[in-house]
C-alpha cells in the first residue's frame, strides 16, 4: 500500500525484525524503512535479504546512534527525504520487537484522515497487559520530531 511508510530503528534486532515485519507486510504494507543504529549482529544482512525476496520497497540507512530523540529525527527527516514526492501520506514508526495487530483498520483509518490536517496520531498500543496511546503515526509532510534524550516524546 502506498499510503504509508513503516519506520524501524534498530540495533542489533536480528531475532524479532522478521517477525516484526511480517503482519505488516501480509497486511500490504510494502514500503519500509529501516534506521540501523549500529547493528553487528546480521540484522541488516538479514532484512535486506526479506526485502529482496518479498518484493518490497524497503531501504536501509546506517548511522551511528546519538540519543533516542536525535536518532528518531534523523530517521524522520531520512523517511521524509526518500517519501516526500510520493503518494506516502504517513509514516508509521514502531519499535523492533512490535508485532501488528489490527494492521487492516490502522490503514482503513489511515484512509479516512488522508485529507484532513493533523501533523500526528496517537496509536493503541500493547505492552504486555497494559494498553496505552503512543503517537508514532506522522504525515510525511508535517514539522513531527522528538524531544528528550530517553522516554522522548513527540512535538509537533
Amino acid at each position: 500500500m502506498d499510503l504509508l511508510v513503516l519506520s524501524i530503528m534498530i540495533k542489533n534486532e536480528e531475532s524479532s525484525l522478521i517477525k516484526t515485519l511480517k503482519s505488516f507486510v501480509d497486511a500490504g504494507i510494502f514500503n519500509i524503512f529501516i534506521y540501523d543504529t549500529g547493528s553487528t549482529d546480521k540484522s541488516v544482512e538479514i532484512v535486506k535479504k526479506y526485502f529482496d525476496e518479498n518484493g518490497l520497497n524497503g531501504i536501509v540507512v546506517e548511522e551511528p546512534f546519538e540519543n533516542f530523540s536525535i536518532s528518531r529525527n534523523r530517521c524522520i527527516n531520512q523517511v521524509k527525504k526518500r517519501f516526500i514526492d510520493t503518494k506516502v501520506i504517513f509514516n508509521l514508526m514502531i519499535d523492533s520487537e512490535w508485532y501488528g495487530n489490527n494492521v487492516d483498520d490502522l490503514l482503513n483509518f489511515c484512509n479516512e484522515v488522508k485529507d484532513e490536517k493533523f501533523d500526528c496520531y496517537s496509536i493503541n498500543t500493547k505492552h504486555h497487559q497494559s494498553y496505552y496511546k503512543q503517537t508514532i503515526l506522522f504525515r510525511i509532510n508535517s514539522n513531527v520530531y522528538y524531544k528528550g534524550p530517553v522516554h522522548e516524546y513527540v512535538i509537533s
